[in-house]
């Protein structure tokens, strides 16, 4: 089944038979009420009238890739696969089911970014693990000396956090080391990028930061897509995952900001001052405009290395520091 339809699919479902559907929709896990009423009612009669849902659905059977033949030799499994194309069009995340159960999913890069983030991220995991703070493992391989990763399923549901546990999500990336602003790993590296792009106004606004700071701020490790999307919980407590922009000496209130910032604006649809207002609210520090201006900075680096446009991030940083 392909969704939303067959010559431009975000997801390919397997549904061949009602059990394997049922697996199958876990892939998806939309956020929008559109979204999660399209999946409810897909998913609905996809397991429980599979043979009518087959006969009216356009449904086509695939043969299996050269990377699923190499998987299914390599763990001496026959693997069904659905699949979930990344909107950046650098990756896929691919469920395998064996033997009646979700075996994992795969993610697998297909262009040069892609093949970064998840080099990024495989390091994420050796060094989150490492340091006790996550709570489930990865397994990393190589295909034609392209790198992917598996992770087990991670069974639970991905929903949006009270504030209360989501400081409690983030308490084992805390370090206990502090620093100025001026001496902070990751505003040095923002700065560096700023300059080396000619980012001419946003080096100002940097900089201007930078003099009215005056508070220590905690090194931190840093999700880099702290979104409620990233976030499952399971009988054991709530576990982060896409660790894509992760970076080993973050700041603090990074990925605070970008959770409530990520829901006032894809999911409330908020003005930017109504977004302002509401992050504020959520971060309740004196300086929010340094820290804020900070993070949207840092927003407008990552995006253009990823190759995309930050032009609301940009609008926002100019909101900030002419209020």
């Amino acid at each position: 089944m392909h969704i939303p339809n067959s010559k431009n699919p975000k997801v390919i479902i397997a549904v061949g038979k009602s059990s394997l559907a049922k697996k199958s929709f876990k892939l998806y896990n939309p956020f929008s009420k559109k979204a999660k009423i399209f999946k409810s009612f897909a998913r609905f009669f996809c397991v429980y009238f599979n043979n009518l849902f087959k006969k009216i659905i356009e449904l086509q059977t695939q043969e299996n890739s050269e990377f699923i033949r190499f998987l299914n030799q390599k763990f001496d499994k026959k693997f069904t696969s659905s699949i979930y194309k990344a909107t950046l069009n650098d990756k896929v995340v691919i469920q395998l089911q064996a033997d009646n159960k979700i075996f994992g999913y795969v993610k697998y890069p297909i262009n040069e970014i892609g093949i970064e983030n998840i080099k990024n991220e495989i390091n994420a995991f050796k060094i989150l693990s490492k340091n006790r703070a996550l709570n489930y493992e990865m397994k990393n391989f190589e295909f034609r000396e392209t790198p992917f990763f598996i992770l087990p399923e991670l069974e639970g549901n991905i929903e949006t956090v009270s504030d209360e546990d989501v400081l409690k999500i983030i308490q084992p990336f805390k370090k206990g080391v502090f620093k100025k602003l001026q001496k902070h790993y990751r505003v040095k590296q923002i700065k560096e990028f700023l300059k080396e792009n000619n980012f001419n106004d946003e080096l100002q606004i940097l900089e201007n930061t930078l003099l009215s700071s005056k508070n220590n701020y905690e090194e931190v490790y840093e999700h880099g897509d702290f979104a409620p999307w990233n976030i499952v919980k399971t009988k054991d407590g709530f576990s982060a995952f896409d660790f894509e922009y992760f970076t080993e000496k973050g700041l603090e209130y990074f990925d605070l900001i970008k959770y409530h910032f990520q829901i006032g604006r894809l999911l409330k649809r908020k003005s930017k001052e109504e977004l302002y207002n509401y992050v504020s609210k959520k971060i309740k520090i004196k300086e929010i405009n340094e820290v804020f201006s900070l993070f949207l900075l840092k927003e407008i680096m990552v995006a253009a290395n990823q190759q995309k446009k930050a032009l609301f991030e940009k609008e926002m940083l100019k909101f900030i520091n002419e209020k």
